[in-house]
């Protein structure tokens, strides 16, 4: 440790080393939802990259996450305000977020 420097000042010369050499860490958008029969239904939606969007869903009921089966519009809808949220926080780039408004609409066209 350098002598002179606070110690966080060191640390976080060490994680931007780190930074550099290992790949950004992917951030989960996650939420839970209560079914018409009283299930809570985890839904968890990963952005790889800028061109791909992962849905994962879990029942409360079920031991295994679920990643055939295809988004509602309401969970787009959801996925949308939640990634407004993040964008205006800067904790989103603008495009994941376009990605995003893509798919929402790409979804209502169909």
């Amino acid at each position: 440790m350098h002598r002179f420097l606070p110690r966080y000042y060191t640390i976080n010369l060490a994680i931007n080393n780190l930074q550099a050499i290992l790949p950004p860490m992917r951030r989960p958008i996650c939420w839970v939802d209560k079914l018409e029969d009283g299930i809570k239904r985890e839904v968890r939606v990963t952005l790889h990259g800028v061109n791909k969007i992962k849905w994962q869903f879990k029942r409360s009921d079920e031991p295994t996450w679920d990643y055939d089966s295809p988004p509602t519009q309401e969970d787009l809808q959801n996925l949308l305000e939640r990634a407004e949220g993040r964008y205006h926080r800067r904790a989103m780039p603008f495009e994941a977020l376009e990605l995003i408004k893509k798919a929402c609409e790409e979804n209502k066209n169909k």
